[in-house]
């Protein structure tokens, strides 16, 4: 399953969500412009998937992002989990220019 957890907007009306992929450990941030449409300019299509861990997920817990924010500069940062050694989960960012 893909899940999408936090959502946050640009000053330029874009909206940018975060989650965890299906093929995990996988971070996912979309980009969506004003007009709904994935923004192709951003990522692979509008998408952007990083590894969020070294092993397929053994955890109890979802791996991947859980907040996203619009830092200075228009910088997105997004926050969540990630899977170190494939039993111990650890905090992460990911940082994403503009």
């Amino acid at each position: 399953y893909t899940t999408l957890n936090a959502v946050a907007l640009q000053s330029n009306g874009q909206i940018v969500a975060s989650g965890q992929a299906a093929e995990g450990p996988t971070t996912l941030v979309l980009r969506i412009n004003s007009n709904g449409t994935l923004d192709s300019s951003f990522g692979s299509g509008g998408a952007s998937a990083l590894p969020a861990g070294q092993n397929v997920n053994v955890t109890s817990y979802a791996i991947g992002a859980y907040g996203v924010g619009i830092a200075a500069g228009g910088r997105i940062v997004a926050a969540g989990n990630y899977e170190n050694t494939g039993t111990e989960v650890d905090q992460a960012l990911w940082a994403f220019t503009p």
